[in-house]
């Protein structure tokens, strides 16, 4: 019983943690107001994604600003290089807002 008990502490910790991730931000957090057709951002994309994920650009987790090691289809570049919104769609609804599930995602760009 106390292992079940363990468990579903450790399940209902992670549930939230993950839920938190999940918090919604209002559209000017990141868009300019405007009035025409135009997506206009407060900054650049990686600067805005680094404003409130600082912590996964310095362990260095995430590349941004790099040529990808393979070419990439389907997966949106800028000017080329990597960016935040090559992986994650900051629209997205899932966990991580990842344009693709693991491992495809990884195998985009990475042969092992």
């Amino acid at each position: 019983m106390r292992r079940i008990g363990f468990m579903a502490a450790i399940l209902t910790l992670l549930v939230s943690a993950l839920a938190a991730q999940a918090v919604e931000k209002k559209c000017e957090f990141c868009h300019e107001s405007h009035h025409g057709t135009y997506v206009l951002l407060n900054k650049n994309i990686d600067a805005l994604c680094s404003s409130c994920h600082a912590e996964r650009m310095q362990i260095g987790e995430h590349k941004v600003g790099m040529s990808p090691p393979l070419v990439v289809r389907d997966l949106p570049l800028q000017a080329g290089k990597m960016g935040c919104t090559t992986c994650h769609d900051p629209h997205g609804k899932g966990i991580s807002m990842l344009r693709i599930e693991p491992p495809d995602l990884c195998g985009s760009c990475h042969t092992k």
